[in-house]
């Protein structure tokens, strides 16, 4: 229901028209400092609306704003169902990070840990919050915990002392941290540089 009931945040209100022109005209000005995947998919539900048929073209470097205006005015009572459907749209995008969760703990402890660690990243109140809403925010952070797999996967199968500090040793008291904090963007942040500044401190044999 929060997503049906809450009024558009105010830079919701420049994605998803952005999202539309993207797919209208190709033009790809709006809201250009994100990359244009999730405006494209919350975009994909409301194309054949009337709000979104009667949106044009605007000139300016940030031209979004101004197309958040012109939605609202041609959206009217309309605008909680537009942005709810493109929403809703977004869902299979933010199952990735609890999935990858699952999997970890399945690994490397048993399936109770996999579901508590995704049971943390999914009620997170910054999960909770930034996945009702049609921003890349939450979207940008699911992809986090698949990485985090990745490397503890390629440790265990490729014990490198390097990997050690990154992986943390296994086990559930290891896991289940993770999925709190890789709801978080700011981790997020934290592992890319992380990523960027990995060296390892040994050769394989």
């Amino acid at each position: 229901m929060e997503n049906f009931v809450h009024s558009p945040a105010w830079d919701e209100v420049g994605h998803l028209p952005s999202g539309i022109v993207h797919w209208r005209y190709g033009d790809f000005r709006g809201y250009e400092v994100n990359p244009p995947l999730v405006r494209l998919v919350a975009a994909l539900p409301v194309l054949s609306s009337p709000p979104a048929q009667r949106l044009t073209l605007h000139s300016g470097d940030r031209p979004e704003w101004a197309l958040g205006r012109d939605f609202i005015d041609y959206a009217g009572e309309d605008l909680f169902g537009l942005f709810h459907r493109a929403r809703l749209a977004l869902l299979p995008l933010l199952l990735i990070g609890p999935l990858a969760l699952y999997r970890l703990g399945e690994r490397f402890a048993d399936s109770r840990v996999g579901f508590a660690a995704a049971a943390l990243y999914c009620f997170s109140p910054t999960a909770l919050a930034y996945s009702a809403l049609c921003t890349p925010d939450a979207v940008a952070a699911h992809p986090c915990p698949a990485r985090v797999v990745t490397r503890c996967v390629r440790f265990s199968n490729e014990p490198l002392a390097g990997r050690v500090w990154l992986c943390g040793p296994r086990g559930p008291h290891t896991v289940l941290p993770l999925g709190e904090r890789s709801a978080c963007p700011v981790a997020c942040v934290g592992s890319l540089k992380t990523r960027l500044a990995y060296r390892p401190l040994s050769s394989p044999p």
